[in-house]
């Protein structure tokens, strides 16, 4: 998201590869892809598809910087490699560098200092180009705090560029290597290794999308052939095109920009196929305003290239930087999470961003000695870098010594042992499970749910193996296990409809597995306001209540009828605040145990909907409730024994579920004792 357009597009024109044009309509299409960005995270109604703003920029930068390499095969022969990343180190490394530091102190000062231990690291990352990595790693965990609220999260997109530029240049040589052939025939090689690329990224993203990978959004290889569409454009020579079609294709090339901005949400698979959609939109409409002396300039170039246009697209690397920031920590300082309050947010760090880019960025990226040296650009960037990083580290350290050290160490020790631990099951269907317990026992206990679940996994499956049991997990983030439709979670599936399709899977595992118990636990305190009717409406809060009940009803008839006994542990306490920040805040682990009633409020609505179906059934359906040992009659602490309970604000560490394990294993035994099929 870094070159800039300032950088004149060298184009083929009048049979001199190196004669150059300022492309002020690409200038203008940058600003487009910011504003729609911005106001994406800023949540203006309109932009829901906003995000794809960062699609249009790697066409952009594919294009451009495609073509700058291309110029310079043609005139020299060669690429020089230090001229090319040295024009690079001074348009990106002081900017970054500034909003990296700024960003920090004002972290600093709205952040607990538990969050910083994780922040100064994205910081970092950010800092050296890896923060895509980086997210993509935090993303992966479902159980790890939502990197959504990170002030550095935006700069996975300039990890993913700045690797390309590392990367392209290489491809280039490979062109370099026929220079000595005729014009033609070099930029069918240049075609052919860009169609490649395309073809393979594009296949890879598709694929890595549609099984739910995070790298399908986070890696270069599956947003290469983004790039590769703009490198593909700047390898074809345009000598004239009739007026008509350069009109037509603007006019579609803006359709699918704006039907993409508007349509798209955060619940459309992302990138995969649909991201097509912006690239192809940015990639006609770049090619429908390539020179022609023949053709005149279309509506959409001439809009594009308007003065306020590329006053805004000469500031949107700059922008860009600063307003995710600003959104993330004005919401946190105001605790204010409206559209008013991140749109003003955004509208403010515009004017730091002009501001940074008039007395930082220019300066560093004019500066004529580091111009005429590329060996000064790298030693002036690599201190830029350095001291970023250093002040990263001393924050770190800063945040270290303000967060009570044995609160760190007792959580290090608690999530060694917070994930599930099981072998891999499979049916003769090819259905999947987590398999657990003894594995040769012919008697079968699963255990279904959410994410809750899986927490616990561990202390279950220790009862199992007690008890000869083998034990099949199936759980789904963010998906209810009994038939009710819920509004999907931002960090869960993709729409309710997976979530069903999810749980019919379970039901056909269930089927094939034919096991003697069947125990349901799930975070019930996470669905309410968000169980919906069969066509997607909101339901009162009676209505929810009862639809809740009678999905559980259901389901208890569903696993007799398949032959087992169903059980249930119901839904632990939820925290009022996460638990990591209030202890760095408030200094020890007693000050932030919340009361009874204010842990157990939040599931009232449909623990108290789950007590009613099971106060009914018959036959009596074996119960736990953790609360019982959770909490007293006053509150719920957040350790006992000096072993913490709580990995977040909901989900339980080993070190609560393993003092349950008498309670579970009285559950199990009380279930298939009854069980006599």
């Amino acid at each position: 998201m870094s070159e800039t357009g300032l950088v004149e597009t060298p184009l083929p024109v009048e049979g001199s590869p190196t004669r150059r044009r300022f492309r002020g309509d690409i200038e203008g299409l940058r600003a487009v892809a910011v504003v729609a960005i911005v106001a994406y995270h800023a949540g203006i109604p309109g932009f829901s598809g906003g995000f794809v703003g960062v699609d249009i920029f790697f066409v952009i930068s594919g294009y451009l910087i495609t073509a700058n390499l291309l110029a310079e095969v043609s005139d020299r022969g060669r690429i020089d490699f230090g001229q090319f990343w040295a024009r690079r180190i001074r348009r990106l490394v002081p900017g970054l560098a500034l909003m990296v530091v700024v960003v920090l102190v004002a972290s600093s000062l709205a952040y607990p200092p538990f969050d910083m231990l994780e922040i100064t690291k994205e910081a970092a990352a950010s800092s050296l180009y890896v923060s895509n990595i980086v997210f993509g790693f935090h993303a992966q965990n479902y159980f790890a705090s939502s990197i959504n609220k990170s002030p550095y999260l935006h700069t996975w997109s300039l990890g993913v560029e700045e690797q390309f530029y590392l990367v392209w240049p290489l491809l280039m040589v490979v062109i370099a290597v026929v220079n000595g052939t005729s014009r033609r025939v070099r930029a069918r090689a240049a075609t052919w290794i860009f169609a490649l690329v395309i073809g393979g990224s594009f296949a890879l993203s598709v694929r890595w999308t549609d099984s739910g990978s995070v790298w399908a959004f986070f890696s270069l290889p599956t947003r290469a052939w983004e790039f590769a569409v703009g490198g593909l454009l700047a390898s074809i020579s345009v000598k004239a095109m009739a007026p008509k079609l350069k009109v037509l294709a603007a006019a579609v090339g803006c359709l699918c920009v704006v039907y993409a901005t508007v349509r798209f949400t955060d619940m459309t698979p992302y990138p995969g196929i649909y991201a097509a959609v912006p690239v192809i939109g940015a990639a006609l409409i770049i090619f429908s305003g390539e020179p022609s002396q023949a053709v005149l300039a279309t509506p959409v170039t001439r809009l594009l290239s308007l003065r306020p246009m590329r006053w805004t697209g000469r500031l949107s690397y700059s922008w860009y930087l600063w307003h995710w920031p600003f959104i993330v920590i004005v919401v946190l300082i105001t605790n204010n999470d409206g559209v008013p309050t991140r749109a003003m947010a955004a509208a403010a760090s515009l004017m730091v961003a002009y501001m940074a880019f008039r007395l930082v960025e220019n300066p560093f990226r004019l500066n004529p000695a580091l111009r005429r040296s590329p060996r000064r650009t790298f030693l002036a960037g690599a201190v830029i870098t350095l001291a970023a990083l250093g002040f990263a580290g001393g924050t770190w350290y800063v945040a270290t010594r303000r967060t009570p050290s044995s609160f760190a160490q007792a959580q290090s020790a608690a999530f060694k042992n917070f994930f599930p631990v099981c072998a891999s099951g499979v049916t003769q269907e090819g259905l999947r499970y987590c398999a657990g317990g003894d594995l040769h026992s012919p008697t079968v206990v699963a255990l279904v749910g959410d994410s809750h679940a899986a927490t616990w996994f561990n202390a279950t499956s220790e009862v199992a193996t007690a008890l000869h049991v083998r034990l099949a997990g199936f759980f789904e983030p963010g998906c209810p296990f009994i038939p009710v439709r819920v509004r999907p979670l931002p960090d869960g599936p993709v729409d309710e409809s997976q979530c069903l399709a999810d749980r019919q899977r379970g039901v056909r595992l269930l089927a094939e597995l034919k096991p003697k118990v069947v125990v349901l636990t799930q975070h019930e305190g996470q669905y309410v306001g968000l169980i919906v009717n069969g066509t997607g409406s909101p339901l009162t809060a009676h209505q929810q209540t009862a639809a809740w009940q009678a999905a559980l009803q259901q389901w208890l008839g569903e696993i007799r009828s398949l032959g087992a006994t169903p059980a249930v542990i119901l839904d632990n306490p939820t925290l009022p605040y996460e638990p990591a920040e209030c202890v760095s805040e408030r200094g020890s682990i007693a000050a932030c145990e919340p009361s009874r009633s204010a842990a157990l409020s939040t599931a009232q609505s449909l623990v108290t909907a789950d007590r009613r179906a099971l106060a009914g059934a018959r036959p009596p359906v074996p119960v736990f409730s953790p609360d019982s040992v959770l909490c007293d009659e006053t509150g719920c602490p957040l350790a006992m024994g000096g072993h913490l309970l709580y990995a977040d604000t909901n989900h339980l560490l080993f070190g609560a579920t393993r003092r349950m394990i008498p309670d579970v294993e009285r559950l199990l035994k009380q279930a298939l004792a009854t069980n006599h099929s």
